[in-house]
């Protein structure tokens, strides 16, 4: 008896302990572009990506629900505009590796932030979807890299 117990408890216990993945769910991030303050990223993922989705796609909320797993922003920080132009002209071109010492911690700690989420994303069992606006771009892009080379 304590086999056959032992037995349905293998065979069991991997469908149990994966029940809450959902890989039909897609998890949605939005990247911001250039000279954006988090607070008007926050408002852009609630007031206009959300209500988009909820409007455009999908028929009632248990049906959003049932098929995304979250709306959420991948913030990359902004410290004025001047600035954030001279960043994306830098991540665009990459010449000789020009990363200027004033963006290199801000942008890679930006990414690294980006790519965990993903990365926690994906592992849950849910495909990820980034809707990226002007220089959000160039950090998708960077952060699709940077996961690619750690998988």
């Amino acid at each position: 008896m304590k086999i056959i117990f032992l037995f349905i408890i293998i065979i069991i216990y991997p469908i149990i302990s994966f029940a809450t993945i959902d890989e039909r769910k897609t998890d949605i991030y939005f990247a911001n572009g250039i000279d954006t303050k988090e607070a008007d990223a926050i408002d852009i993922v609630k007031k206009i990506l959300k209500p988009a989705i909820e409007k455009e796609f999908y028929q009632n909320e248990d049906e959003m629900k049932r098929r995304i797993g979250k709306v959420a922003l991948s913030y990359n920080q902004t410290v004025d505009f001047y600035s954030d132009i001279w960043e994306s002209i830098v991540q665009k071109i990459d010449i000789l590796n020009l990363v200027d010492l004033m963006f290199t911690t801000r942008h890679e700690a930006d990414v690294e932030k980006q790519v965990k989420a993903y990365k926690d994303s994906i592992e849950s069992g849910h495909r990820v979807l980034v809707v990226a606006h002007s220089q959000g771009n160039l950090f998708t892009g960077d952060a699709y890299n940077m996961y690619a080379k750690a998988v």
